[in-house]
């Protein structure tokens, strides 16, 4: 995922003179900008395929997921020292990259949650009806592939930016190594998911899975969609019931991140 926005935004203050958003701006050093703005770069393709174009609540969306993914980063740091808001982020980037539950694990639970969905379905659908769903889900399959093989590119990009970075921070005077590895080694230690593969700081089971489906197909949400139950509906279709739950939960990630169906005029005939 891409940086928080506030810390590519200090980037860009920064590099405009408005360094008064740093207490020192000196503990924000040209290496850290520009190791932000490679974060930054890398990220873009994924931004642009997620928000360009986009109603507000997808950028809600996505700063969630970014907070649930590098729990460690304070989005308060950014006043206080640039070298381990990078450490910070970085070290929960590894995680991600090459961690024990990082975004291959991931990759494979999703498989395996989708196989027995599947079983599922097979077991309570007739055959026709069960083809039918298969066959309307497939218009999904493009975009979702399109958003995995760009976020697969990303993790690469990021894991040589560790590495150049991880190289640069060695050959730095011993007080900047260590602000960096304190926070790099938090980051590292603080666990992301429990052992289902769930983000730990999730509020409620599943709720990381709704965003994603959310910020990926948003332009199908908001040109098909025109109330709430058939959204839920949707999830249920592609989740499982027993994931997203009720209605109830649904409206209240609507009301929560902004999310209107209803467009202005007369419906369609």
């Amino acid at each position: 995922m891409s940086p928080p926005d506030s810390v590519v935004g200090l980037r860009r203050r920064v590099g405009a003179g408005e360094t008064e958003t740093l207490a020192n701006p000196n503990q924000c050093p040209a290496w850290v900008l520009d190791t932000l703005q490679e974060m930054d770069d890398a990220s873009e393709v994924i931004k642009v395929f997620c928000i360009k174009g986009a109603p507000p609540w997808v950028e809600k969306i996505a700063t969630r997921c970014i907070r649930l993914v590098m729990p460690t980063v304070s989005l308060d740091e950014r006043k206080l020292n640039g070298i381990k808001i990078l450490g910070g982020m970085l070290g929960h980037c590894q995680q991600l990259v090459r961690g024990e539950n990082g975004f291959e694990k991931q990759l494979e639970r999703g498989v395996e949650e989708l196989s027995k969905l599947d079983a599922e379905l097979r077991s309570k659908l007739s055959l026709k009806a069960y083809r039918k769903l298969i066959k309307a889900g497939e218009k999904y399959e493009n975009e979702l592939n399109e958003f995995l093989c760009q976020f697969e590119k990303l993790m690469a990009a990021y894991a040589a930016i560790i590495d150049q970075t991880l190289s640069t921070v060695n050959r730095l005077e011993p007080e900047v190594q260590g602000e960096f590895y304190e926070a790099y080694s938090r980051a590292l230690k603080t666990p992301i998911y429990d052992e289902q593969g769930h983000f730990l700081r999730e509020k409620t089971s599943s709720t990381t899975a709704i965003y994603f489906l959310l910020a990926v197909y948003w332009r199908l949400i908001i040109n098909k969609f025109r109330v709430i139950p058939a959204l839920h509906q949707w999830l249920c279709r592609l989740l499982g019931a027993s994931q997203v739950g009720n209605l109830d939960r649904v409206k209240w990630i609507c009301r929560e991140f902004g999310i209107t169906l209803a467009r202005a005029g007369r419906p369609k005939k």
